[in-house]
């Protein structure tokens, strides 16, 4: 295997220098493609659809946690603090990590697997907040939210520093554990996260300013 990835870094660095245009998702994958490939690139945000993603429930005493269950997410810390702080969290999503984060769960913790846009949907509009405590190249997660009139506290990392607009669309934490997180929750309810100014945020990676960006940018390299 470590002859095969040797060979595989090789012919991805040979191949890339072939590249004539690169387009990164995000300033984390800018910096990658800086540091690896020592190429320049434009940043074009991915888009959130903000015509469907919008609130379709009243609010409930519930924060969401959504998303694929994998290790490298973070979910099992999360899932820890509800554990110690008793407050009622919904899991909405699948993969092979969701059986051990059940057998640590406390009752206080709903689990609700793999479901429909539509359900998801609710599931944020009706949320206190959006919990999303993994390393993300871009993540459209926290901009579905906020959409959805739904603040996010994200890890202060990689894409979510570019998706959470800390004080207006969610909080950004620098590591997440039970004392971090009570004092986050605390300092929320002194900010006034506003249904307008979160969906003006999201509004911003809307899909008309990707469709116009991609077509300026192919216009402007293909001159």
């Amino acid at each position: 295997a470590r002859i095969y990835f040797s060979w595989l870094r090789r012919w991805d660095l040979s191949s890339a220098k072939a590249v004539d245009h690169f387009v990164a998702n995000s300033k984390e994958v800018q910096t990658r493609i800086k540091t690896f490939y020592n190429r320049d690139s434009t940043i074009i945000y991915p888009f959130v659809d903000t015509n469907y993603w919008k609130p379709s429930r009243e609010k409930q005493d519930y924060y969401l946690m959504a998303g694929r269950a994998t290790p490298y997410k973070g979910y099992d810390t999360i899932v820890k603090i509800f554990n110690e702080l008793g407050l009622p969290l919904h899991l909405v999503g699948d993969g092979r990590y969701l059986n051990y984060l059940k057998s640590i769960a406390k009752p206080n913790i709903t689990f609700y697997g793999k479901v429909s846009d539509d359900e998801l949907r609710n599931q944020y509009s009706s949320a206190k907040a959006f919990i999303y405590p993994q390393i993300e190249d871009f993540g459209l997660m926290p901009l579905e939210a906020s959409s959805c009139g739904t603040p996010t506290i994200a890890l202060a990392k990689a894409g979510s520093l570019e998706t959470v607009d800390h004080g207006v669309s969610g909080f950004l934490l620098d590591e997440f554990n039970t004392q971090t997180f009570s004092k986050t929750l605390e300092e929320m309810k002194t900010l006034n996260f506003s249904m307008e100014s979160m969906r003006t945020h999201a509004e911003k990676f809307g899909k008309q300013r990707f469709l116009d960006e991609i077509k300026n940018f192919v216009d402007k390299v293909t001159v």
